[in-house]
């Protein structure tokens, strides 16, 4: 009987030092994050993932970084298998990260509900942000803003959501609303890329004033050497500027930068455009069209190649995922539309 008690006890504080032990890795995994180190992050949920007791809940912290990076089938099947392991505010991450996926992919339609799903939670704050996003891209501003100011009532300094705000505000013509926002963004994060990027395009570009574009989108490079979308609206500012061959190096490294950035033929096609080159603008943009661009970022090019071009190639239309656990009826919405 002693022994049969003793072996009981040091099974139960096995247990609860494994469990010690994950708590202590899921902190460490969540600290690479906000550090922005996401390859470190998605190695130590592997480890977590492997070995006789894997730590099925890390599939939902994995799904994070394999996001971030840019790997979305498998954050998509990361994060839609962890649904199973996990609950509370860790389900509703992972209903994010389902839904981040599938906008990636070009499912929004789906991604708008699993969005909605974490409404009530802990990460309230992203889901409406994604979905004010979706609204965006349909030129749904009123919906999107509505979303905004809820986000901003909770967390007035939610530095996401005033960026998103301010570009809505910038498509409907609001100048002043869109420059408080987009200048606050800055303001709370400085050194954030998206911010200056974002305040080039949606304030500046929007309306025309090139030069204090260019000048949002050189210090976004300058954060981020790496910024293929900063890269791309450069090129087009240089060009719109009267530095067409000095816009054209831009975009091309752009391209370099990120292969599978659809602004690039998008951007590449405007300026032939602009050219009296419709045959060339038209490839571009069949290009643009044929990497996903009005999957992910709505129908701008296809209204363009309906203006100008003879050959009109209809919206892509990828067939959808397999449907993660406890998929609901899919609802319809837009693509995202957000160069980041």
């Amino acid at each position: 009987m002693l022994r049969r008690n003793t072996v009981l006890i040091l099974a139960v504080l096995g247990i609860a030092m494994q469990a010690t032990g994950n708590d202590k890795a899921w902190r460490k995994v969540q600290e690479a994050y906000a550090k922005g180190r996401p390859y470190k992050a998605v190695r130590a949920c592997d480890r977590m993932l492997s070995g006789p007791s894997p730590d099925q809940r890390f599939l939902v912290l994995r799904a994070v970084g394999r996001n971030m990076l840019g790997h979305h089938e498998k954050a998509l099947h990361d994060a839609a298998k962890g649904t199973a392991h996990v609950r509370g505010d860790t389900l509703d991450l992972a209903r994010v990260q389902v839904g981040i996926a599938l906008v990636a992919l070009g499912h929004a339609d789906s991604a708008r509900h699993w969005f909605a799903l974490a409404f009530d939670g802990a990460h309230a704050a992203e889901a409406r942000r994604r979905m004010a996003g979706l609204h965006k891209t349909a030129g749904r501003c009123a919906e999107a803003i509505a979303l905004l100011d809820q986000v901003l009532i909770a967390g007035p300094d939610d530095q996401a959501a005033l960026r998103e705000r301010g570009g809505c505000h910038a498509m409907q013509g609001d100048t002043a609303a869109a420059r408080a926002d987009l200048d606050r963004a800055i303001e709370l994060a400085p050194r954030d890329p998206v911010a200056w990027n974002g305040r080039g395009q949606d304030l500046h570009a929007r309306a025309g004033r090139w030069g204090e574009a260019l000048a949002d989108f050189q210090r976004a490079i300058k954060l981020d050497p790496n910024y293929s979308f900063a890269f791309n609206n450069m090129g087009l500012a240089l060009h719109k500027l009267g530095r067409t061959d000095k816009g054209l190096r831009a975009i091309a490294l752009a391209g370099r930068k990120k292969p599978d950035n659809p602004f690039v033929p998008r951007n590449l096609g405007l300026i032939a455009l602009d050219r009296g080159d419709t045959a060339r603008a038209c490839a571009h943009f069949q290009r643009a069209l044929a990497m996903g661009f009005t999957d992910l970022y709505g129908t701008e090019l296809v209204d363009l190649v309906r203006s100008h071009c003879t050959v009109v190639a209809p919206p892509s239309t990828p067939s959808a995922p397999a449907s993660p656990p406890g998929t609901p009826a899919p609802i319809n919405a837009p693509g995202r539309h957000n160069a980041p």
